[in-house]
């Protein structure tokens, strides 16, 4: 992860490297590389999900604008993150967007959770909960 956040290209080679161990070993324990970069972005992720649903204000559909906007304005100002959607555009894209990402599928299960959790409190979703998480997490993507 520091090396993410270093904004540095996450290079096998270099990682195995660094860690003492061949290539195989270090595939054996994260997987390629687009495996290690989803593991990371999932853990990282699930970390600010807990940071903002644990401070933001508010009940309902006000709230869940309130975590999904925090979430984009973080997502917006982290240097690693904009420099690995600026330096492999593609790849980024796929890994984080799609509809067979387990980024994508892990922060729609997250926000749908919050949506059921908000309409446990009376609040009343335009939408089902799957259907209005996944169109608040492609809000986000879109930023």
């Amino acid at each position: 992860m520091g090396r993410y956040q270093a904004c540095d290209r996450l290079d096998m080679q270099d990682l195995a490297a660094e860690l003492g161990v061949d290539r195989t070993t270090l595939f054996r324990w994260v997987g390629n590389r687009d495996k290690l970069t989803v593991d990371i972005m999932l853990a990282l992720s699930e970390t600010m999900m807990d940071e903002v649903s644990g401070v933001a204000q508010g009940q309902g559909g006000r709230r869940l604008a309130e975590i999904g906007g925090v979430m984009a304005e973080r997502l917006i100002a982290a240097d690693p993150f904009r420099t690995f959607l600026q330096r492999e555009p593609e790849r980024s894209l796929r890994l984080l967007t799609t509809k067979a990402s387990p980024v994508q599928r892990q922060v729609v299960q997250r926000f749908e959770q919050l949506v059921r959790e908000e309409a446990a409190g009376g609040w009343r979703p335009p939408l089902q909960p799957h259907d209005l998480a996944y169109i608040i997490v492609r809000i986000i993507e879109s930023f």
